[in-house]
């Protein structure tokens, strides 16, 4: 209590004025009964990274889980031949080039 009695005192001589000891007492309970229920009235706001974190991790769990692609064997696409001197290369439909889906 000699912490909020000292706030009380200081506040007071900065402002230029006067108080009995009793005033000073009333006026410290009222402040540290404040300063304690602050948290419930005003609760700190979320941490948004946290949010961040957690969707990030699901992120990772999902992309762990996946497969091969079976139709690309994981390469992402094939070359296709476009007559005797031009070929093209498509991407795997069913993985989208990435060749990895989901199970």
């Amino acid at each position: 209590m000699n912490y909020w009695k000292e706030c009380v005192q200081s506040a007071l001589e900065e402002a230029g004025l006067i108080a009995t000891p009793e005033q000073v007492n009333i006026m410290a309970d009222v402040v540290r009964g404040g300063h304690e229920t602050h948290g419930m009235s005003y609760p700190a706001p979320e941490n948004p990274l946290i949010a961040e974190v957690s969707t990030l991790k699901k992120k990772l769990a999902r992309e762990e889980d996946k497969i091969t692609c079976t139709k690309c064997n994981g390469t992402g696409g094939w070359t296709v031949g476009i007559g005797n001197s031009h070929q093209a290369y498509e991407r795997c439909w069913k993985c989208h080039g990435k060749g990895r889906v989901d199970p």
